[in-house]
Order: C-alpha cells, then sequence, then structure tokens
C-alpha cells in the first residue's frame, strides 16, 4: 500500500494475525519536529487502508494498533522514519482491559467515558493540552512513559471508519506536540 512517500509492507517478525511495517518518507532520519502533518496523514491513510483490506479477507481481526516510537531510546529498531501496524481477532489485554472498562462506565452512567475524559480535563484544565474538530489531546493521568500524551479521537472509535478530516485534525495535532516536545528537549518518541 503506497499513500505519498509511505510505504506500507509484511512485517518479517510478525507480533499479531496481521502486521506490517510502513517508512513515512524517503528521508532516512528526521528530527522530531521536521515530521509534516502530510506524512504522519498518509501514514494513518495507509494504515486505515490496510486495516480495512485485513478486515473484509478476515472479519474476525477487528482489533488494529498504529505504533509509532521513533529512535532508539524509544524501542525503534531502526533510525528509518516507520510506524507498524497490527490487526488481530483478539485484543491485546491493554485494548480489552479499555474496552471492557468502557463497557462498564457506560453501563454504569449511559455515557461514553472518552467523551467524559475530555469534558472534564477541559473544565479542570490540569491535563488538558488542547484540541482540534477531530481530536483532544491530554496528559495522562497515570502515563506508562515519559512525557505520555492520549490523543482521543472526538467522532470515531475505529481506525478504518476514520474519515479523512478526522485524520488530518490527528496529524495536525501529532505535529504539534512533536514541536513542543522538540522545545522541550526531548528527541525521540
Amino acid at each position: 500500500i503506497k499513500r505519498g512517500e509511505c510505504w506500507l509492507f509484511p512485517n518479517t517478525f510478525p507480533l499479531a494475525g496481521h502486521h506490517v511495517a510502513a517508512t513515512l518518507c524517503r528521508a532516512h532520519f528526521l528530527d522530531v519536529h521536521e515530521f509534516s502533518a502530510g506524512m504522519v496523514a498518509d501514514g494513518m491513510m495507509a494504515a486505515r487502508d490496510f486495516l480495512t483490506l485485513v478486515h473484509r479477507s478476515d472479519p474476525e481481526s477487528r482489533y488494529g494498533i498504529f505504533l509509532w516510537n521513533h529512535l532508539p531510546p524509544s524501542a525503534a529498531s531502526m533510525v528509518h522514519p516507520h510506524v507498524q501496524v497490527l490487526v488481530d481477532a483478539r485484543p491485546t489485554s491493554y485494548q480489552e482491559t479499555l474496552l471492557e472498562a468502557g463497557r462498564q462506565y457506560h453501563s454504569r452512567t449511559g455515557r461514553n467515558f472518552w467523551k467524559d475524559l475530555v469534558d472534564e480535563e477541559r473544565q479542570r484544565g490540569e491535563r488538558y493540552i488542547g484540541e482540534n474538530g477531530s481530536v483532544a489531546a491530554l496528559a495522562s493521568f497515570a502515563p506508562q512513559g515519559n512525557r505520555e500524551v492520549q490523543i482521543i479521537f472526538k467522532g470515531t472509535s475505529n481506525l478504518m471508519d476514520l474519515r479523512d478530516g478526522e485524520i488530518g485534525g490527528f496529524a495536525d495535532c501529532v505535529v504539534r506536540l512533536l514541536k513542543i516536545y522538540k522545545g522541550m528537549g526531548v528527541n525521540s518518541f
């Protein structure tokens, strides 16, 4: 699958039923502030295309993951800017925890946990970073990593259902965050 300069190709050592890697650009190295929204959007659109193809041929494979760690300090195995996309018939334990907690919250309150989280964080202003029409960015309450940011899609809960405009909003948010990281002296993510 090709979108702009992004190429998706099978992962040599798959970690799921379906697993691809994707180069985001031709450049062998980019500093964190050098990614463009177009590169990020192309990578996400290519991932959406891959997930849709997989789901058509294997409808049980519906738990997708878009992973991006850049440079060795963040456990990236290569310097070249790349992402990984996985999809499987079973959720990871973390996905299952989030799904079950979301179901329980909805059962108790009748509301969407993620919408309520964004609303609450916006109101408190403690961890709220910002938002656009597509996504909201929050600093994690209990981060699993250094300077972790949660990017929450506001209108779509499935990567396959993302519209181009939502992907554009996500890409813009990511690029802004990467520029902030660079300003803070963070050189990998």
